[in-house]
């Protein structure tokens, strides 16, 4: 009796350990993280790294935006919706030469697919890019070179 006792207790703290999802995203890649346009358009995807195994994801969930254009938001919070699909980037209405950057933003908590985030966070991750890693989400960037 003593040694399945003794078997037993580190299999509950085996299993109380992997109850949860405290996987974590610690930061993106995009890839590639440059290139000059195809026919006007070219294709990015991106990848996480992550604090637990499997350590790194591809594709992984993020939201997508290109700059330019610039917009003006809609309000205080920006909502996001994420997808594993890859992003096509397009020159539509730019000159020859115009470079576009890429951002790719998700949460740092896996489990969420959509929700929102404060304007300051976004304007920080996606509009300025002064930061890679902010208020429980993370950003990366690419650039492609209109032809």
């Amino acid at each position: 009796m003593r040694l399945s006792s003794f078997l037993f207790l580190p299999l509950m703290v085996l299993a109380a350990a992997g109850c949860g999802n405290n996987r974590q995203l610690q930061s993106l890649s995009i890839s590639p993280a440059s290139q000059t346009a195809q026919n006007g358009q070219g294709q990015f995807i991106a990848s996480g790294q992550f604090n637990t195994m499997p350590m790194s994801e591809s594709p992984v969930q993020v939201d997508w935006h290109q700059v330019p254009p610039v917009f003006d938001p809609p309000s205080t919070t920006i909502t996001f919706t994420l997808t594993s699909q890859p992003f096509t980037a397009r020159c539509v209405g730019l000159s020859s030469g115009a470079v576009i950057t890429v951002i790719a933003f998700a949460p740092m908590d896996t489990g969420k697919s959509s929700g929102s985030m404060p304007l300051s966070v976004f304007s920080d991750l996606v509009l300025t890019r002064n930061a890679t890693q902010e208020s429980g989400f993370v950003a990366a960037t690419a650039q492609m070179t209109c032809p």
